[in-house]
């Protein structure tokens, strides 16, 4: 398992493009300034060499019963 950080950034914060090593990693939310308290559980995703993928973090869908935050997932392999 990889191991990358995104600190203190703000919801609504693009992050821009950046470089990963290729791997599997576990998307994790955690509160401010209290990494043991999960606000968005994990999903695991795997990085190739050369893709391109997106990660969006989403707010819960008031319309949907059970719906939770979340991520939406892309990569280069997802049609249109």
């Amino acid at each position: 398992m990889e191991t990358a950080e995104l600190e203190a950034f703000a919801f609504t914060t693009n992050t821009g493009f950046g470089g990963m090593v290729p791997g599997t990693y576990d998307l994790t939310v955690t509160a401010t300034g209290d990494a043991t308290v999960i606000v968005v559980p994990a999903t695991t995703i795997s990085i190739d060499a050369a893709g391109i993928y997106t990660v969006i973090m989403r707010d819960p869908d008031p319309a949907v019963v059970g719906d939770t935050t979340g991520f939406i997932l892309t990569d280069d392999f997802t049609a249109p």
